[in-house]
């Protein structure tokens, strides 16, 4: 018989690349603007690190505490290429694409959206009879600001009725003041007004700990 191979070794990143990369990540002492410069100047000139993938998440999370869209969308369409099913980074790659409010934007955040949707669905379909309510709820959840999502992106495309029905579907798939907002903001767009503040008042009732005060204050003018 013929003798087994033993398993090959994973690549390993050489001795001055381990120390070049730790000694970045220490001077960046933990400021996000200086991590992300480290990162950049690190896969420059390691463009085949075997740390690539974990120094681009790392990345994503930089350009998060940073709250800049552009940069979220880089880094996470990045990781994305890896783990096209990560539904935390394609939810943060949707509100980043759709804080531009731009045709381009909006395609590709309702391409992200509705891959949200079909996973989180399938999530759903494949749960063991008996799972836990907050399990559901969760999922709930993530389905319905998903939807929220895809009426943002789909009115931004010019289809207001379409993204009116589909914000629709989202407060019944979850109530939240998130979804009430998108309704009422395209009752509005579409020239209905009183449809519009009784949207809102359903935004500035309805119990969602996701709400902040300042929401709920623009939602009561």
């Amino acid at each position: 018989a013929l003798a087994q191979q033993p398993p090959a070794k994973p690549p390993e990143a050489s001795p001055a690349e381990k120390e070049e990369l730790a000694r970045a990540v220490s001077e960046a002492n933990n400021s996000p603007l200086e991590m992300l410069r480290a990162i950049n100047d690190h896969l420059a000139k390691y463009p085949d690190s075997v740390y690539r993938a974990e120094l681009e998440s790392r990345a994503l999370s930089a350009a998060m505490a940073l709250h800049d869209d552009g940069l979220v969308v880089r880094y996470g369409e990045m990781v994305l290429a890896r783990k096209p099913d990560n539904v935390p980074v394609l939810t943060n790659v949707t509100h980043s694409l759709l804080a531009a409010n731009s045709p381009q934007s909006a395609e590709r955040a309702l391409r992200y959206a509705r891959r949200i949707e079909e996973l989180v669905r399938q999530m759903q379909k494949s749960a063991a009879p008996g799972a836990p309510a907050d399990w559901r709820n969760q999922t709930d959840l993530a389905l319905g600001r998903a939807l929220t999502d895809d009426a943002r992106a789909s009115g931004n495309l010019g289809r207001p009725e379409e993204a009116l029905t589909i914000a629709q579907r989202a407060f019944e798939t979850y109530p939240n003041a998130g979804a009430a907002r998108e309704i009422a903001f395209w009752f509005d767009h579409l020239g209905k007004p009183l449809e519009a503040i009784r949207a809102l008042s359903d935004a500035f009732t309805i119990p969602d700990a996701q709400a902040t005060d300042a929401q709920r204050a623009r939602d009561r003018v």
